[in-house]
């Protein structure tokens, strides 16, 4: 008979083997991502705000203007040479004549420096964001390297991310992972009879985005049907049968 003692230990290993496992940690990588996209974008709305007092006119992409603020904090600080290699020669010079006939106030020196700061903090979020990406990219081709080659990594991950463990997705139903993400327009068409999400998260699949809109319910079925069987071989079998499945 096994003792409590040996019971316990041998517990503690399946629970380290368990947490060992590649999966969580890209678990974590996803979860992750999704708080400093949030976070981004809380501190990119207040940088606009906040520049806007400075230069209202100004109308870029939002990586650009992080760079633009990063690198001189005020429009009165703008450089046309320096300001082309962000945005090209085109765009800076309608920047530079935007700037010197606008009517947005100067701010005071602590107040720009202040602004900069925090523009070059969202652009350091902003290459973690970059990095980690990469990170769960090459990770989910290890961890789930037939649900990456079908779905994509970002795709894949998130699926994993949402359920929390690789087994228990495997084990779902391809009706259950079409609509994994849309669990809010589930649940309203369940209580007021509205029309049923055709899809969730896998809808960010180019295979289903780029369709038509008649096509995404019948493309959605479709990717999720391989996504499901790409699962099952990922967490059971571990055979690579990508090319069956495409």
């Amino acid at each position: 008979m096994i003792t409590r003692e040996e019971a316990i230990k041998k517990a503690k290993q399946e629970l380290k083997k368990e947490y060992s496992k590649e999966e969580y940690s890209l678990i974590q990588a996803v979860r992750s991502v999704e708080d400093l996209e949030k976070a981004k974008n809380l501190l990119l709305q207040r940088i606009k705000e906040w520049f806007n007092i400075n230069f209202p006119e100004i109308i870029v992409f939002d990586d650009k203007l992080i760079e633009i603020i990063s690198a001189f904090s005020v429009k009165e600080n703008f450089d046309e040479k320096k300001l082309s290699t962000i945005v090209g020669d085109k765009k800076a010079a309608e920047l530079m004549l935007k700037a010197r006939n606008s009517f947005g106030a100067k701010l005071q020196k602590d107040d720009a420096e202040a602004l900069q700061k925090l523009s070059s903090q969202a652009k350091t979020i902003d290459e973690t964001i970059k990095e980690m990406e990469e990170y769960i990219e090459k990770t989910c081709e290890k961890v789930m390297p037939n649900t990456t080659q079908i779905a994509g990594a970002g795709v894949a991950s998130k699926l994993l991310a949402k359920v929390g463990d690789l087994e228990k997705l495997a084990k779902m139903p391809a009706s259950t992972i079409q609509v994994l993400g849309a669990e809010k327009a589930l649940f309203k068409h369940l209580k007021t009879n509205s029309k049923p999400p055709k899809h969730g998260l896998i809808f960010q699949n180019a295979f289903v985005s780029g369709s038509a809109p008649k096509e995404r319910g019948r493309r959605a079925r479709k990717i999720a049907a391989k996504i499901a069987i790409a699962l099952k071989a990922d967490a059971f079998t571990h055979r690579n049968i990508v090319e069956y499945l495409k």
